[in-house]
């Protein structure tokens, strides 16, 4: 937020313009005022394998807004939310030719690089211009998978540089988390945590340090500044300030959640496929509690990996059957081939949209600064591959939930696919593509960053391995055309 719409936000609640005046004596105000609106931003990214049954998932050609469009049979579990979201259709990732489509998608969906030189992924760049860390959570609960990759090239998604070196483990254990996350802090000092975002409490020593230069009816002057703005910063947070300006009251809402009792055989538990769902339930409560404290406004929540191996005994498809008529890899390689395979894989991904929508809804739930903690988030939902079944990269299902405190429109189905005949939308195989002009991974990544408040434009990405067009017309890496215009508000 720049000086001018602080000064905007002033006026809006009808505070002094006697007071404007001594923003200019104070230039750190305005500064700390864009810092205060910056860190109300949150960043959730949210994973899972294997790609999509692009006949399931979609939400019908074309853009679509408001409510001329309906949510997909597998997302409609984020009906509640639906009017806070945008599903992005025709996303592509471009990379060099290479066997390892399944490993090339996972380390590709938060860098736009390539396997063994993805760069930075863009939690870590967020996190860094935030001057924070991300905060990394995974569910597993398998065993571990034997298929001559690393588990580098298996489980990583977040990136500090490239190949194994740089790779950054998620944490999949819920009670390590917790403790990692929460560790010495009570509700009441969370709450306090989660308010201390007060310009006024930023710059209280240079305030002190003008206040011992001033005449009496300066003196008073600013003392009725500092009381404006403590009036505005809680009236933005809604909450209550007490009359001697003391730090805003903690926000209720925002709790440590409680965990369940941590079993004894936990090297155990946290292996068998049975407890995914119990320890998916766990890591969420974390993550919302994370994001709403603003604990970690950089967070990534992975589910399982790619190539995994899952079988979802918990899942039932549309026709009331457990969705185990293969693990989730081989499901996926059967998707337009097996009606039983493509409603099972269906059916587990609805399962995931579950997963997503309710970690929206309660994040949505949640009183923040004009608006909700989800209003004020961008949480993006995605995976590794486009269709499964022949791994290529071409239209990655990807979702955007919150506005980034209002820069995405939102209630959107858009779509960014080039069609060469009527069957494309439907089966990806016949999808013929134009991939010079093509939306691309990093454009969203970079357009994400944008949201966030990162110096980019579309001459400058900051996300992403990018390379020119190369005499055949094809990519190496993702190709960068800018930030995503069709999704600003």
């Amino acid at each position: 937020m720049n000086r001018r719409n602080f000064l905007d936000i002033c006026n809006k609640f009808g505070l002094s313009y006697a007071s404007f005046p001594l923003l200019g004596a104070l230039p750190s105000l305005a500064h700390a005022a864009d810092l205060e609106i910056t860190r109300n931003k949150r960043f959730l990214a949210i994973y899972h394998p294997h790609g999509m049954h692009q006949p399931s998932w979609t939400c019908g050609s074309g853009d679509r807004q408001g409510n001329n469009w309906q949510l997909s049979k597998v997302l409609e579990p984020l009906q509640p939310v639906k009017n806070k979201i945008n599903i992005l259709e025709g996303i592509s990732g471009y990379s060099k030719s290479s066997a390892e489509r399944h490993q090339l998608g996972m380390v590709g969906w938060l860098t736009g690089g390539e396997l063994f030189r993805e760069g930075y992924s863009i939690d870590q760049i967020v996190a860094d211009h935030w001057k924070t860390k991300p905060l990394l959570l995974g569910v597993q609960a398998a065993p571990r998978l034997y298929n001559f990759k690393s588990n580098y090239e298996n489980f990583r998604i977040s990136f500090r540089g490239n190949g194994d070196a740089g790779a950054q483990k998620t944490n999949n254990n819920p009670w390590s988390a917790f403790n990692q996350t929460f560790s010495g802090l009570t509700d009441n000092s969370v709450g306090r945590f989660a308010s201390n975002r007060s310009v006024l409490d930023a710059v209280l020593e240079e305030v002190n340090s003008v206040k011992r230069r001033l005449n009496t009816d300066d003196l008073h002057l600013l003392d009725l500044h500092q009381q404006n703005i403590r009036e505005l910063e809680c009236k933005l947070h809604g909450i209550y300030c007490d009359n001697d300006m003391a730090t805003p009251a903690p926000i209720t809402a925002c709790q440590i959640p409680t965990m369940a009792n941590q079993p004894n055989n936990l090297d155990s538990y946290l292996t068998r496929q049975e407890n995914f769902p119990a320890i998916a339930n766990l890591q969420a409560d974390i993550t919302v509690a994370a994001i709403a404290c603003n604990i970690a406004p950089v967070t990534v929540l992975q589910y399982a990996a790619t190539e995994s191996t899952h079988t979802y005994s918990w899942v039932t498809n549309d026709q009331g059957k457990p969705a185990t008529s293969s693990d989730h890899h081989e499901l996926s390689h059967n998707i337009y081939t097996s009606a039983t395979a493509s409603r099972d894989f269906a059916a587990i991904h609805r399962w995931y949209s579950t997963q997503v929508a309710n970690i929206a809804s309660k994040l949505d739930n949640i009183a923040d600064i004009n608006g909700s903690v989800l209003d004020n988030t961008v949480m993006y939902w995605g995976t590794c591959l486009g269709s499964p079944h022949d791994h290529h990269h071409r239209n990655w299902p990807s979702v955007l939930i919150g506005s980034a405190g209002g820069y995405f429109k939102t209630n959107q189905s858009l779509d960014f696919r080039k069609r060469a005949n009527g069957q494309c939308h439907y089966d990806p195989r016949n999808c013929f593509r134009d991939f010079i002009s093509d939306t691309s991974q990093t454009d969203l990544l970079n357009t994400i960053a944008d949201s966030l408040g990162l110096p980019v434009t579309d001459s400058n990405p900051v996300v992403g391995n990018m390379t020119n067009r190369t005499n055949d017309g094809t990519h190496v890496n993702n190709s960068y055309h800018g930030v995503i215009r069709k999704l600003q508000a």
